[in-house]
């Protein structure tokens, strides 16, 4: 019999998943390290052009982020084209505006101490 087939016993019982904390935005379920979800997290910016990420796989709370830290972007007649190119976005298509208009909310909402909206609220899976 194998080493670790020894180890393990005939039949190992299944190890409990650790918790995971979710959030469900309006382009998926977003998956979190228990204690690590919070409102706004810094953004992660991409190490090139291969690493750059579509908005819609960017949790609301990282493009919080990036908004937080370039804050003057709002006072711009566009501010959602201008938090995309910060992001490495060379066009800006209507869903992807979509997107970032929902974070500048989501921001500002934040900020106030509004909180996140109900389809944003923390769960646990």
């Amino acid at each position: 019999m194998p080493r670790w087939r020894q180890a393990a016993g005939k039949r190992p019982s299944a190890r409990p998943l650790r918790s995971i904390e979710t959030t469900d935005e309006s382009t998926g379920c977003f998956l979190w390290r228990d204690g690590q979800r919070t409102d706004v997290i810094d953004y992660r910016l991409p190490t090139s052009e291969d690493d750059i990420r579509p908005v819609s796989e960017i949790a609301l709370a990282e493009l919080a982020g990036i908004i937080r830290d370039n804050q003057e972007a709002l006072d711009e007649n566009d501010p959602a084209l201008i938090i995309a190119r910060l992001i490495g976005l060379d066009r800006l298509a209507a869903t992807s505006r979509s997107r970032i208009e929902d974070a500048i909310e989501y921001w500002r909402r934040v900020q106030t101490g509004g909180g996140p909206r109900r389809e944003e609220e923390r769960g646990t899976a």
